[in-house]
Order: C-alpha cells, then sequence, then structure tokens
C-alpha cells in the first residue's frame, strides 16, 4: 500500500492526455515507528518520533516497555501465556486469507478476530483504555492508505501490490507541486478545457468522442483516464456498452476518499519537541474520530521558508470524514489548531496565516483520491480495468496500474504504457 503523503490531482473527465486522480510519488511505507507522549488533554495523546532512527520503541504514557525474552524457557508462565496469544492473533489472520481467491472478508473483519484474541491482554495489564486508542491510531492510519473504511476493504488483497517489486527511497516533496511537469508534458498537446466528454461510441471502426456541448471528434483511438468514480458513476456513456468483465472490474474496485487540511504558521513551534522528524501523530479519544489529523507532515522539514514560517499538512480519512461533511472550512480549520494547541501546551500556538481544504468528495469531475481492492476484489481487477476494449477504447490511471495503484507514479507509468500500445497498433 502507498502511504506517506498522498496528493491528489485531476483534470477533465476524459482526455487523451489527461492524467487521473491520483496519490503520492513513491510507494514506500512510514518507517519511523512513533513514540507515545502525553498532553495536556488527558484525552489527547501525541505521537512523537524521538528521532530519525528506524527503530524505536512504542511507549505506554504511564510504564515503560517490558523486554520479553525469545527463548521461552526463561519466560514467566503470564509472559508465555501473552506470547501464545500473539501466536493465535498471527495464526488468525492467516485463517481468514486461506478461503481461496474468492474471499469477501474485509479488513475489518480481521481486525476484530485479533481484538478479540488481545482483548485478555488488553483486560490484565491496566492500560486498556490507552492500547485501545493506540490501535485506533494505527487502525486509522490503515484506513488513510487504503482511503476508506476497513469494512469496505478486502482482507485478502488490500496490500496486493506489495507482491511485485517497488520503488525504493524516502517519500518525495514537490516543492513546487505537479503543475511545473503538467504544463511541461502538456506543451505540445491540443488540451480543451470546459469540454466535459459525455459519451464515447466505438461501434464503428473510427471512434467517436461527444461533448456536454454536442461536439463530435472523431479519432482513430481514444485513452479513458478518467478517474474510477467518474466511471462508476457513469458519467461517460460507452456504445456499445462496457462489456460485463469491465464493468465488473469497475464495480470491484474501491473509490477511495481522504481530504487534507494545510496550515502556514509564522514559525514551526513543534519543532522542539518533534525534532528531526518530518511528521508527529496524534492518537484520537474516540474511535469514531480516528482519522481525524492522525498524523501531521510538516511541509517545511524538507522545503525550508524564506521567512522561517512552518507549513503542516494533515489528512482526514475514514469516519472523520463524516465529521468533515458536517463543517465548515473555518470550523474545520479551527479543530485543527485547538487540536495542536492540546498537543503542544508548551508552545504559544498562533493563529494559522493561510490554510488550504481539500474537497475532493464534491469536485464532480473527481469524487475521490485514489483507488483500492473492495471486499470480493482482486488485484486482477485492475488488471482488467487497464485491458483495451476493440483494440480502440484504451485505458489508463492509478487504479488500472496493479504494481503501483494510488500513486502519480502508478499514473504516469500506466499513460506510458498505453502509449507504447497505441505505436505498437499503428507502426
Amino acid at each position: 500500500m502507498a502511504t506517506g503523503v498522498s496528493t491528489p490531482i485531476t483534470s477533465s473527465p476524459l482526455s487523451v492526455s489527461a492524467v487521473s486522480t491520483v496519490s503520492s510519488v513513491s510507494t514506500g511505507t512510514t518507517s519511523q515507528s512513533p513514540v507515545v507522549g502525553t498532553s495536556s488533554d488527558p484525552h489527547s495523546l501525541a505521537i512523537i518520533p524521538t528521532s530519525a532512527s528506524s527503530s524505536l520503541s512504542v511507549i505506554s504514557p504511564e510504564a515503560s516497555p517490558t523486554s520479553m525474552p525469545t527463548d521461552g524457557s526463561s519466560l514467566t508462565s503470564s509472559q508465555q501465556q501473552e506470547q501464545q496469544q500473539e501466536q493465535q492473533v498471527g495464526s488468525a489472520s492467516v485463517e481468514l486469507k486461506s478461503d481461496g481467491p474468492h474471499n469477501e472478508a474485509h479488513l475489518a473483519e480481521m481486525m476484530d478476530k485479533a481484538k478479540d484474541t488481545c482483548a485478555p491482554l488488553l483486560s490484565d495489564n491496566g492500560h486498556q483504555e490507552d492500547e485501545q486508542r493506540l490501535l485506533d491510531f494505527h487502525l486509522g492510519n490503515l484506513e488513510y492508505s487504503c482511503g476508506a473504511m476497513l469494512h469496505q476493504v478486502s482482507a485478502m488483497f488490500w496490500d496486493q501490490n506489495e507482491h511485485f517489486p517497488q520503488f525504493l527511497g524516502d517519500h518525495t516533496i514537490m516543492t513546487d507541486g505537479f503543475s511545473p511537469i503538467l504544463k511541461k508534458l502538456a506543451a505540445t498537446l491540443d488540451i480543451r478545457l470546459k469540454c466535459p466528454v459525455s459519451r464515447v461510441d466505438y461501434e464503428e471502426n473510427v471512434v467517436q468522442v461527444l461533448t456536454d456541448s454536442g461536439e463530435v471528434m472523431p479519432c482513430d483511438f481514444v485513452i479513458v483516464t478518467a478517474p474510477l468514480s467518474v466511471l462508476k458513476r457513469e458519467l461517460i456513456s460507452f456504445n456499445p456498452p462496457l462489456p460485463d468483465w469491465k464493468q465488473d472490474a469497475i464495480r470491484q474496485l474501491g473509490a477511495g476518499l481522504i481530504e487534507k487540511v494545510a496550515l502556514r504558521f509564522p514559525r514551526r513551534f513543534w519543532a522542539q519537541k518533534v525534532m528531526n522528524s518530518d511528521f508527529f501523530g496524534h492518537v484520537a479519544s474516540d474511535s469514531q474520530a480516528r482519522g481525524l489529523c492522525g498524523v501531521f507532515y510538516d511541509l517545511s522539514f524538507q522545503m525550508p521558508t524564506r521567512d522561517n514560517a512552518g507549513v503542516l499538512m494533515t489528512i482526514v480519512s475514514g469516519k472523520a470524514l463524516d465529521i468533515k461533511s458536517r463543517l465548515t472550512k473555518t470550523e474545520l480549520v479551527d479543530k485543527v489548531v485547538e487540536l495542536l494547541r492540546c498537543m503542544f501546551p508548551e508552545e504559544i500556538v498562533p493563529e494559522p496565516e493561510a490554510c488550504f481544504v481539500s474537497d475532493w468528495a464534491n469536485d464532480p469531475w473527481a469524487g475521490m483520491s485514489y483507488s483500492y481492492v473492495a471486499a470480493g476484489g482482486s488485484g486482477a481487477d485492475y488488471e482488467r480495468l487497464a485491458e483495451p476494449i476493440a483494440n480502440r477504447v484504451l485505458f489508463a490511471g492509478e487504479a488500472t496500474n496493479r504494481q503501483h495503484p494510488q500513486t502519480v507514479t502508478g499514473a504516469f507509468l500506466s499513460g506510458v504504457r498505453e502509449a507504447a500500445r497505441v505505436a505498437d497498433m499503428t507502426l
């Protein structure tokens, strides 16, 4: 799965050279393990990495972790019981995944089974509430990674792309955004804005693209790069209708959604506590809000501003999207700032100088951020969505790249793939 900074971009719903709604440049996962620290709000824990190293311990606010011997003979009876329960958790997930390629199980089932197995541990150690909240933090991070709530995601195939070779290296911040790259790639192309496509007719040898304004554009090939959500909502009709196997792929892939909040502050008030890390996290007090600002990314860490201002970006995902939908932009920003003040009680947290709140859910030409494998689907649905129809209607975008879904990299490579396909059929 792709975690880390995800930057959705979008374009018109159909264009031969358009780029679909996609996410992060890198497909690696964040390596640092967080350390839990308390904040002034007893119901709000802050997760602050203690260094830039990739091997850190998770520490309870009230007790230090105990070292567990690896030699079973030296364990106490209670430690042996805990070790057996940990092994049961591992076997539970394997058992859930062994039902065959058409497994309808979703990730929430797997997590519920693991929590049931761990329940005796949580009830015996005196830190049940804190550990439940920490578990919710990790579940919220998983929902952010998938772009969906766990009951919507396939337990068997949610991370199917990790079986393929992936790019190495750190996540990358595009200091000037993606616009310079898109402008360079589009410099010699005829791109028509405010020209929504309503229909693709490929019944004859020549493909015809029809727009909302009634314009008809004949072409030899068409590459559909519309976001998966646009295809799901059938905003573009096809004549003849898409074959059943193509419609099945569209239905069985999920249109994931996250939203972003970016805040610019006059100074990096979090720097002393966070130290040499470009992110920190927050553990919510309510599982319903576990997707609200679970992680904050310090965009100014790799991209210092001239006036030493600080820029934080955070994510809203999972059930917390319902919270966002009930708030105005100002109310949401105020809520995030108040949360930061609880996390950094030793600092005077100023009002942000500027802010940005995404609204992909209400963008008619997006309606999503990136795809995921829904319960009942599989990674093969990415490949089916990528298959051309009648060798004239081709498909590209992050949701057509099984190896690198959810990423700008995957979307770009899918465009290269389809350009090569057209070249092979014409040269």
